[in-house]
């Protein structure tokens, strides 16, 4: 649906993690695209592991937390490392 609305020309903006003022873009579809990617990767390493351990668990766990709460907040982080505009003053 974010592919159809990017391609459309959609400027609708992103609430996937919460409210957000930052219309959907090329981004959001590589960063599903990755999620994606990183649950199949994660999904063939347990078939091919056997039974799994509590430390490896809890490492996953943990893991699982950290990157998706990075995720959640992915639009905060790049809008850090943008330039910022400069004021055109009163009007």
């Amino acid at each position: 649906a974010i592919l159809r609305s990017v391609r459309k020309g959609v400027q609708a903006p992103c609430r996937c993690f919460g409210a957000s003022t930052t219309p959907l873009g090329v981004r959001h579809v590589v960063r599903n695209a990755a999620l994606v990617v990183v649950a199949v990767l994660g999904a063939a390493a347990e078939l091919q592991a056997g039974p799994a351990r509590w430390e490896g668990l809890l490492v996953a766990m943990l893991s699982g937390l950290v990157c998706g709460g990075l995720v959640s907040v992915l639009d905060d982080i790049i809008g850090l490392f943008q330039p910022v505009q400069a004021d055109a003053g009163p009007s």
